[in-house]
């Protein structure tokens, strides 16, 4: 019987056809492990008056009830929990660990935070935590922002960003606001929200490109053929099948500009105009490799003209949806104008 996070990983990467779930247990380490603690941790904030809740705490209750925390989401995590809290833990208070994957929390209280050393000690600690040959060490200060009368939250936004600026993958630090929300009235992620956060982790890779390369002038403006690129940065990720669907803008309603497009087209491509856009559907007609990209401009072959320049192309863009065969969807625009102005590619923003 498989466990819930079995289930939703199985799920989220049925794609790579392996048929056995032992295939994806082995790569099941750093980065599905992470992703899986970065959902878990994933909570949102809290309010500064919220985090007087840690002014009663000392180490010892937050080690047990972050803990406690942890053992709620069991289904969603790594077994083999490993506790570790003595005067030479090593810069860790707690161990995750699971076949090859190990990471550490380090939890800092109100008591820490007073200390005049405290930003040493916490930078210390963290070159220590390297003794347990961890894949990411997690930082959690559990301390009011204001205790006693006095206003610690200078203080530690000043490591924050202190840490930030090491730009390091395997460090990550959660703000008492951040913190409070894995000890205050917390409750466990159900099944579902928990599914929805890994989908998001798991493809925060996949990216969609937009861009123009001009082509030549004509009587009617500069013609440009729209360039597309969907790109699979996962890791260890194969998406068999996706669907990407866009609009475009009919620029016959501008006083110079028109669209023309290859009706040879092979059949995955599906292009109609309605209610003042051209509506484009392409299927994927091969498997999207880790670290490939498909060109699906040169498929689609689709033109239009315009002056870039003229008054109203500003106001007009490019909205886009990419669904994949296993359920995740990505959306976005592009402004028609952002792709005259850069011979770039230019990134849309996509939200999830």
């Amino acid at each position: 019987m498989f466990t819930v996070l079995e289930r939703l990983y199985n799920h989220s990467w049925a794609a790579n056809k392996v048929g056995n779930f032992n295939y994806i247990r082995a790569r099941m380490k750093n980065n599905r492990a992470i992703a899986s603690i970065s959902c878990i941790l994933d909570r949102g904030m809290g309010t500064i008056d919220e985090t007087s809740y840690f002014e009663k705490k000392g180490h010892n209750d937050l080690v047990e009830e972050f803990c406690s925390y942890l053992e709620k989401h069991k289904p969603f995590i790594p077994d083999h929990l490993e506790i570790t809290q003595s005067p030479n833990d090593r810069g860790t208070d707690l161990i995750l660990q699971s076949d090859n994957c190990k990471l550490g929390f380090q939890i800092k209280s109100h008591y820490d935070v007073t200390e005049k050393e405290f930003a040493a000690n916490v930078k210390r600690q963290c070159t220590e935590s390297s003794a347990h040959g961890l894949n990411k060490w997690y930082l959690l200060i559990c301390s009011p922002l204001k205790f006693r009368g006095r206003d610690l939250s200078k203080k530690i936004q000043s490591l924050l960003n202190e840490i930030s600026s090491y730009k390091r993958d395997d460090v990550e630090v959660y703000s008492p606001r951040n913190a409070i929300k894995f000890f205050k009235d917390s409750l466990p992620l159900t099944e579902e929200e928990f599914a929805n956060k890994l989908h998001v982790q798991i493809y925060c890779d996949v990216h969609v490109y937009f861009s123009a390369k001009y082509i030549e002038g004509c009587s009617k403006g500069e013609l440009y053929e729209l360039q597309i690129k969907v790109a699979n940065n996962l890791r260890n990720k194969t998406i068999n099948q996706y669907k990407l669907e866009f609009n475009f803008p009919d620029l016959s309603v501008l006083p110079i500009g028109y669209v023309q497009y290859n009706l040879q087209t092979a059949g995955n491509v599906l292009i109609r105009k309605e209610n003042g856009f051209y509506q484009v559907i392409y299927n994927s007609r091969a498997p999207l490799l880790s670290g490939d990209n498909c060109d699906v401009g040169k498929e689609i072959c689709f033109r239009y003209c315009c002056r870039p320049n003229l008054r109203g192309s500003d106001q007009l863009a490019i909205t886009w949806n990419l669904h994949t065969d296993d359920g995740f969807s990505l959306k976005g625009d592009t402004n028609i104008l952002n792709l005259w102005l850069s011979s770039q590619q230019i990134t849309s923003q996509h939200t999830v």
